[in-house]
């Protein structure tokens, strides 16, 4: 079993999130974006006011995951709506992956939703993005929709909307 601790970040920790990102984020998307489409959407989502607004938003949470010996070896971020958790963020160091670290957030998620009485949890993934989306749905997640979101520069999200029931 993955001995793994999560603490929800502050202020204080954005440019750490940032490079976190950097490490885990970019990877994960390098090969579905050009270099300029990756940027920009990195830029765009990964930017000090844009975390900050999210930190201080009392219906959205971030977690930093840490092994035993303190490495940073994910994060995650949910936000509470009036009918479900949105799981909004969940990424494992490239290195890392395949070793239960996202299942582990997972199931943390799974306990703020059930703490908060939430019934089910939605996510949105990129819909050329294979590994994530079998990796959810082997934790039982559904497609519902897909859904056209506009991003940074004129970007398009080009998105499942996939859910589960807890």
């Amino acid at each position: 079993m993955v001995k793994l601790t999560k603490t929800q970040a502050g202020v204080g920790d954005i440019s750490e999130i940032i490079d976190l990102a950097e490490r885990m984020w970019l990877p994960a998307f390098s090969p579905y974006f050009s270099e300029t489409e990756l940027y920009s959407l990195f830029n765009g989502m990964y930017n000090s006011e844009k975390i900050l607004a999210a930190i201080q938003n009392p219906s959205y949470e971030f977690y930093i995951v840490e092994n035993l010996q303190h490495m940073r070896v994910g994060y995650f971020a949910t936000y509470k709506t009036i009918e479900y958790l949105k799981l909004d963020k969940i990424y494992v160091a490239p290195e890392l992956k395949g070793r239960g670290i996202g299942k582990w957030m997972y199931n943390e998620i799974i306990e703020q939703a059930r703490q908060n009485n939430f019934r089910k949890i939605l996510l949105n993934v990129n819909r050329r993005n294979r590994p994530a989306i079998n990796f959810y749905k082997k934790l039982g997640f559904k497609v519902v929709k897909e859904e056209d979101i506009p991003g940074p520069n004129g970007f398009i999200y080009d998105d499942f909307v996939m859910e589960v029931e807890i």
